[in-house]
């Protein structure tokens, strides 16, 4: 399975957030991409910075999300389809959690998804809160503290 992040070079990245929060978030939305993208398929995280907020983006070619199950995806305990059973681990609560996270730093989470295409889940935070928490990178959270660089490859 092939890896990517991107960012957009010259852009105002930083945001701020807790970052044990927004780590979780980034795992949750990265852990389900793989779980549900076969072999040889693709997940890939990018971040992009608007004038007030900032925008995640988790991607994949995975199997995709029913139309008649999406308006449940974030309810606690909810689990689409028959792939995604017990068997795969998990009990429903990694999207309901990335959604708690997002609207605990104001922000908002969205998903596109085209069942045996993939999904894209899009998380929109505000780049300033008043909380005075730390400011965040994406690479920040992915490598575990602040970086400079954005762009990474790499096989899982």
């Amino acid at each position: 399975m092939l890896f990517r992040s991107e960012c957009q070079a010259g852009n105002d990245l930083q945001f701020t957030g807790d970052e044990q929060l927004l780590r979780r978030l980034l795992i949750n939305l990265l852990d389900n991409a793989i779980r549900y993208t076969p072999p040889g398929g693709q997940v890939t995280a990018a971040l992009e910075a608007g004038a007030a907020s900032v925008q995640l983006s988790v991607s994949d070619t995975g199997i995709g999300i029913a139309p008649t199950d999406a308006p449940r995806i974030f309810e606690r305990f909810y689990r689409a389809g028959e792939a995604r059973n017990r068997q795969d681990g998990g009990f429903g609560l990694g999207l309901a959690i990335v959604r708690w996270i997002a609207e605990s730093h104001r922000g908002t989470v969205e998903c596109e998804s085209e069942l045996g295409r993939g999904s894209t889940f899009t998380v929109t935070l505000p780049k300033w809160s008043s909380a005075g928490i730390r400011s965040q990178s994406l690479d920040g959270i992915l490598k575990g503290g602040e970086t400079s660089g954005c762009a990474s490859n790499g096989m899982l």
